[in-house]
């Protein structure tokens, strides 16, 4: 299946690539717009093709700081989602994550939590290791003089 993802920044690209690898999917073709109020980019020859040879296109939304923000940005997406359906004759999917700002502060989240359980994997390995060694040598604990 040909996907292609449009979102706002490059690091919202990068970050996709490094979701889709983590979930071992192969990364989707991402065009990036500029910002969600830009639809000049989809006016592109290049940009059309791509489109047109996807099976599926989804727009990225943000959350913004603020309602006033938060509505033009949808209203943006909104608008770009009518011009790739225009282009393409296709749905086109709009999604937008339920927790951070973006992509990036997703995946950036996601990131800091496989690194928590790693740490944790590691601590629990050393106290293992730790309890071994100590049974090993007949250590039950300090002596206080015994």
């Amino acid at each position: 299946m040909y996907k292609r993802q449009i979102v706002e920044g490059g690091p919202d690209a990068l970050a996709l690539h490094d979701i889709a690898k983590r979930r071992g999917q192969q990364p989707p073709t991402v065009i990036v717009s500029g910002g969600a109020n830009v639809r000049s980019f989809l006016e592109r020859d290049d940009v059309q093709s791509i489109l047109k040879r996807a099976e599926r296109v989804t727009v990225a939304g943000e959350n913004e700081k603020n309602p006033e923000a938060q509505a033009s940005a949808d209203a943006g997406h909104q608008k770009q989602a009518q011009r790739v359906a225009e282009i393409t004759g296709g749905e086109v999917r709009q999604w937008t994550p339920k927790h951070g700002k973006d992509l990036a502060d997703m995946n950036a989240r996601q990131v800091a939590e496989i690194e928590r359980k790693r740490q944790a994997e590691i601590e629990a390995e050393r106290a293992r290791n730790r309890e071994l060694s100590r049974k090993s040598r007949g250590y039950d604990g300090p002596s206080f003089g015994r």
